[in-house]
């Protein structure tokens, strides 16, 4: 029994069109089938039932919109991608639709800038200018962002070991996982998700000529978020993201910052610092959430992204506390 009714079939139709940096614009268009059979679900691809188009028109559009308002010095790292994913089930012989979910997804830096159904607006972006970490003042204020956040602890939950990891529920940060996803093309329905890591392999093309062991065994995505609430500390520091770069005693993150200023002015970081510390005693020194959840990305070349929800977190550390390299 592989828990599916006789007849069962998902379809699966994910198209967007990606720009990112100066990369031409790549057009994706993914129509997959799954059926239920004794060994559990059969996934093939079936042809594409609808043009890219419109999309390729959405996203070149808004490249252009953001082309005055990122500055030139790290514009290489704006990505564009907006999109549509559609899902129909196949029961006794008839399609139920279950629904269609457009997104528009815009990440810079570690900052998710925009990640809703909707097309941003450019004009409610905050003003963007550029710093470097030598004018940051070391009195400043540290706070976690959501990519930040989502990053640690990601790279905590993979060491099961870790004292964090066995008192999970007694940590003062409250860590939900769940199937939905704020990035559409990564929810799947709860059936599929129930299967673990097969279920939504099954769900993605792309993975399914890579080995299971280099694939990460935690999929779904996490909601993060502080005990306490606090007040947002204006000016401070944020770091918008944290890359692993070592392991041990040794190790240290890459990470992007922006300095918030006190009219809510976003000065982003020239390059990325790099900063000796650990998950534990980067988590270990967030004291309140100042923010509600909100979209993060965990930019990852060989796995892909994952994305999820984290509030931003203010830190008990100051700017001059952080061990740069």
């Amino acid at each position: 029994m592989n828990g599916f009714p006789p007849g069962f079939a998902y379809e699966r139709e994910t198209i967007s069109a990606v720009i990112h940096g100066a990369n031409p614009l790549v057009e994706r268009n993914i129509r997959v089938r799954l059926r239920a059979n004794k060994h559990g679900l059969c996934g093939n691809l079936i042809p594409p039932a609808r043009p890219t188009a419109k999309f390729q028109r959405a996203t070149g559009r808004l490249q252009l919109r953001l082309a005055a308002h990122i500055p030139l010095p790290r514009a290489e790292n704006l990505y564009i991608e907006t999109g549509e994913v559609r899902e129909q089930f196949l029961s006794k012989g008839r399609r139920h639709d279950a629904g269609q979910h457009p997104y528009c997804l815009v990440h810079w830096c570690g900052m998710v800038l925009h990640l809703e159904q909707y097309l941003l607006d450019v004009r409610k972006l905050k003003p963007l200018s550029v710093i470097s970490f030598q004018q940051v003042p070391g009195s400043l204020p540290v706070i976690l962002g959501p990519s930040a956040i989502l990053s640690l602890t990601l790279e905590l939950r993979e060491k099961p070991e870790s004292q964090w990891c066995e008192n999970e529920s007694e940590n003062p940060i409250a860590v939900l996982e769940t199937d939905i996803s704020p990035y559409p093309p990564h929810c799947i329905p709860q059936a599929i998700a129930a299967m673990g890591v097969y279920g939504y392999v099954s769900c993605d093309p792309e993975t399914w000529t890579s080995p299971l062991l280099a694939l990460p065994m935690q999929y779904g995505s996490l909601i993060i978020q502080h005990r306490k609430n606090g007040a947002l500390p204006q000016p401070a520091l944020v770091l918008d993201s944290a890359l692993p770069l070592g392991t041990g005693p040794d190790s240290y993150f890459e990470c992007e910052f922006h300095v918030l200023g006190a009219s809510s002015a976003i000065e982003k970081g020239e390059s990325p610092i790099r900063i000796k510390t650990s998950p534990e005693k980067m988590l270990g020194a967030a004291v309140a959430s100042v923010r509600p959840p909100e979209p993060g990305v965990v930019c990852d070349p060989i796995l892909g992204n994952r994305y999820g929800r984290a509030a931003t977190m203010v830190t008990e550390l100051k700017a001059h506390d952080l061990e740069i390299w």
